[in-house]
């Protein structure tokens, strides 16, 4: 369970995100409000310096298939043995953060539980102390949000509805891209907050309300309101007559986007603390959604911080898990996240250099890809054929945003509507925390202690499966170009 602290913490930075939007599209509230403003910052947790800038040496290209338990093994000797020049000895002397998507822990894991009987550390792989992704971990949380709430284009409150009305139907795909998905779900929560503003501000508009000039505390109040008020019913509810399905749907969706909201601000923002206090509530999430994988990654990643580490090496598990490779304020990322960064220039140079048809030779050219990205910029700035970006401005897509509140209010979807109460055609949307909750008590915790006594005795273990189709966007999915 999430500590009174968490609870607070996070219930606070929730606040902050919803008062926030208000500058962000009311020109009246942006000079009122600006985005420094002392009374209205997110609570730091566990931030890491704004100065800060990682530094990062990539090493050669690795040719070894390692989506099975043998290829993980081959790929650690690899590095650590051949590239790194290391013996087994002196890597038994260290523990060694391994941060990867979840497949490559449980990889790893796994080579763990097989290999407990060697004879070394090294071999018995004990030297890899296993954390999350940050990168993949928002992946698969949107992919497990987007299977939940995807609907039909016919039914208000749905994400497929929300697609349409903004005219980003290819989101409606079997794969879609990755970062238009995630820029689109927070066009959708802006609009929805906006909307829910207009409806508790007392005032024809939020104009007006911005004229009145509120007071700090008075905006706080009434983001405690709006919280509040859209809180969903529990999902055992809604089949009682009398419920308003869409209402309940949108609210489920309004909630759980403020979730993503706050995942993506805290990461980006460099503060591990304020992803940590989230951590409860989102294997909840992952298990209610059927992601059952991520949501034991996370149970193994709070047993290692209370049970398996010690305080200090703990902190270094959080403080590695964020890096920011350009030194620039709120460029953080999860560390894999600048992995699949390398993969994408690799691919680039890859595809122009024609190398397609001798590997090693590429595996010896890719641990300069950071240099030969710097050598690049460099050459396009010395012959003057840089993109200059003239008469460029940032995209404004507050219409867009706009237009999502304009159509929730057309359709009253934070209303509760007694005649459409009675529509037996609308489906209701699971409650994932609710769910996962249940989940947690019946099953999965109790399953996920079996598993540690299991790896305390040497029982070889069995691949978790999901109740969810595996994550699949399409390709270009790691760029941040959007």
């Amino acid at each position: 369970m999430p500590t009174d602290d968490q609870v607070n913490s996070y219930f606070h930075q929730f606040l902050i995100h919803i008062i926030r939007v208000l500058p962000k599209y009311i020109p009246a509230f942006e000079s009122q409000y600006p985005e420094h403003h002392p009374l209205l910052q997110h609570h730091p947790r566990r931030p890491l310096p704004h100065s800060h800038k990682t530094e990062f040496f990539p090493l050669k290209m690795c040719l070894i298939e390692e989506a099975t338990v043998v290829g993980n093994i081959r790929v650690h000797d690899d590095i650590y043995i051949n590239q790194l020049g290391m013996n087994p000895v002196q890597l038994g002397e260290y523990a060694i953060p391994l941060f990867a998507d979840q497949l490559t822990l449980a990889r790893t894991r796994s080579a763990q539980r097989h290999r407990r009987k060697e004879t070394d550390v090294w071999e018995r792989r004990e030297v890899f102390q296993l954390g999350l992704g940050l990168f993949h971990l928002c992946m698969n949380l949107i992919w497990a949000l987007l299977h939940t709430h995807r609907g039909t284009v016919l039914q208000p409150g749905s994400l497929n509805f929300f697609f349409s009305v903004l005219d980003k139907k290819r989101l409606g795909n079997d794969k879609p891209d990755y970062h238009t998905l995630l820029v689109t779900l927070q066009q959708i929560i802006n609009g929805l907050l906006l909307y829910a503003w207009k409806r508790q501000c007392g005032h024809s508009s939020l104009g007006d309300f911005a004229n009145c000039n509120p007071s700090p505390d008075t905006l706080l109040t009434m983001a405690k309101s709006i919280l509040n008020m859209y809180r969903p019913l529990p999902s055992n509810e809604d089949n009682n007559s009398g419920v308003d399905i869409i209402y309940q749907n949108t609210c489920r969706l309004l909630r759980d986007l403020l979730y993503v909201q706050e995942l993506i601000h805290s990461i980006s923002h460099g503060d591990f603390g304020r992803v940590e206090d989230l951590f409860p509530d989102l294997a909840r999430i992952f298990r209610g959604a059927g992601s059952n994988n991520y949501c034991i990654e996370i149970l193994h990643f709070l047993h290692a911080v209370q049970k398996v580490w010690t305080p200090g090496f703990a902190n270094i598990m959080r403080d590695n898990m964020l890096v920011n490779v350009s030194g620039l304020p709120g460029h953080f990322m999860g560390i894999d996240m600048n992995i699949e960064h390398i993969i994408g220039e690799l691919k680039i140079l890859l595809a122009s250099k024609g190398v397609y048809t001798d590997w090693h030779t590429y595996r010896d050219i890719s641990p300069a890809i950071k240099y030969l990205e710097l050598l690049k910029k460099r050459v396009r700035y010395s012959t003057k054929c840089a993109y200059q970006k003239t008469g460029h401005t940032k995209g404004d897509f507050s219409t867009l945003v706009w237009r999502v509140a304009s159509v929730a209010e057309s359709y009253q979807l934070l209303e509760e509507q007694t005649e459409r109460a009675e529509n037996k055609v609308a489906v209701a949307f699971p409650d994932l925390l609710a769910i996962g909750h249940k989940k947690f008590e019946s099953s999965t915790l109790n399953t996920f202690n079996a598993k540690l006594k299991e790896w305390r005795d040497g029982i070889p273990a069995e691949d978790i499966k999901d109740d969810i189709p595996v994550t699949d966007f399409a390709e270009g999915s790691y760029d941040d170009n959007d």
